[in-house]
């Protein structure tokens, strides 16, 4: 295989699992939660269209992939090609917030991932992730009745990669663990329940419930957990 030809299942795998993400979870739920600040770093940013909605909350924005990178229409958004193996290319202490939206199942070192996410934030400063939840009923079903392996991408055809290029499956515990390990305090877990789909009502009511621990363990195809950078201590 040519390095033209891998360029190009790459590039087509990454705007098909956007699209995929897109349909399936429509507005991002990390939104609500970036309250503004003087920077804000999304690792895996796509196109950069979850920045483009943060335009006026931040005073600038870094999105971070691995594919190329169109400009932005925003002067304060600036999307920057970058590979996580070689560590995230800003300097330490730099970030209020840090996003890793469906990315950490992506990456070959999750435990990178969350240490460099650590050192450019700033103290006091949040890292927000959200991966599917493998201890979903859904999932354990899957496993343990069908003895099929997960399927979490949300995508039917494994032409490119399997599962969508998921390489790692996580539980709640699991990210808690990652984040405590590297620093990160006030961590929190929850469950990500979108109201569209079947039973509209039943998920609303779930996602009101989502840091319950039976929702958020079972009854979630989806997880959010945050952590922050300790404060610099009071002179």
């Amino acid at each position: 295989m040519t390095a033209a030809t891998r360029g190009e299942i790459g590039s087509n795998w990454a705007a098909r699992v956007r699209s995929a993400r897109q349909r399936r979870d429509g507005p991002n739920p990390v939104n609500d939660r970036c309250h503004g600040g003087r920077m804000l770093v999304d690792v895996g940013c796509g196109f950069g269209a979850f920045l483009g909605q943060l335009h006026d909350r931040y005073d600038a924005l870094v999105g971070i992939d691995f594919v190329p990178l169109p400009r932005s229409e925003f002067d304060n958004v600036h999307l920057v090609r970058g590979d996580l193996r070689q560590g995230l290319p800003l300097s330490g202490d730099v970030a209020d917030t840090v996003t890793a939206i469906e990315v950490i199942e992506h990456v070959a070192d999750p435990i990178l991932l969350v240490q460099e996410a650590f050192r450019i934030l700033r103290p006091g400063g949040e890292l927000m992730l959200t991966t599917p939840n493998i201890r979903y009923v859904r999932h354990a079903f899957r496993l343990i009745v069908q003895g099929r392996g997960p399927r979490t991408s949300g995508l039917n055809d494994d032409r490119l990669l399997w599962d969508g290029g998921h390489i790692h499956y996580f539980t709640s515990k699991d990210l808690v663990a990652l984040l405590s390990e590297a620093g990160f305090i006030s961590i929190e877990a929850r469950a990500l329940i979108s109201a569209r789909g079947f039973l509209p009502r039943l998920r609303t009511f779930l996602s009101s419930r989502a840091a319950n621990p039976v929702v958020r363990e079972f009854l979630t195809g989806r997880l959010l957990v945050s952590g922050k950078k300790p404060a610099e201590p009071a002179p």
